[in-house]
């Protein structure tokens, strides 16, 4: 394996216990974090808000279904365009965002400037779960049970 973690992927029990752990990290930043309401959950969630003034929109008849439709594909494709900008950049965002989060918290005097780095170090704690979520699940993807399982 060539993440982060160095576990016995043979041993299930370190298996699921890495994964709970990545899990509840990032349950605990959906959960608990600093997020922005203005910026950070309008990133987030900016397709699904797209999909419910579209879907609003063509039932009310202001625009046509088929509008509606290549609205919502045109979100699926931005996001998707984005995550594999994303996937490729992951070495260097990992890093760099907590280090933006410190420069922010350390520099800024306002409570607003440092209300906007702890959103940074929140975004950095997802960045972090989601790379530990991939790390214990890649013992999982080799095994012939997988199929099985999901299937």
């Amino acid at each position: 394996m060539h993440g982060r973690l160095s576990m016995d992927a043979s041993n299930p029990c370190m298996v699921l216990l890495h994964l709970a752990g990545a899990v509840t990290l990032l349950l605990w930043v959906a959960h608990g974090a600093h997020w922005d309401r203005r910026s950070g959950a309008m990133f987030l969630k900016s397709s699904t808000a797209v999909a419910l003034l579209a879907s609003g929109s063509a039932a009310s008849g202001t625009i046509s279904l088929g509008t509606g439709y290549a609205m919502m594909l045109g979100t699926d494709v931005g996001s998707a365009m984005v995550m594999r900008i994303l996937l490729h950049l992951m070495q260097w965002l990992s890093p760099l965002v907590p280090v933006d989060g410190g420069l922010l918290f350390f520099r800024l005097p306002s409570r607003t400037g440092r209300q906007g780095s702890r959103t940074v170090f929140s975004i950095a704690l997802v960045l972090l779960s989601l790379q530990m979520i991939g790390d214990a699940t890649a013992p999982l993807r080799d095994t012939p049970l997988l199929p099985e399982i999901v299937g």
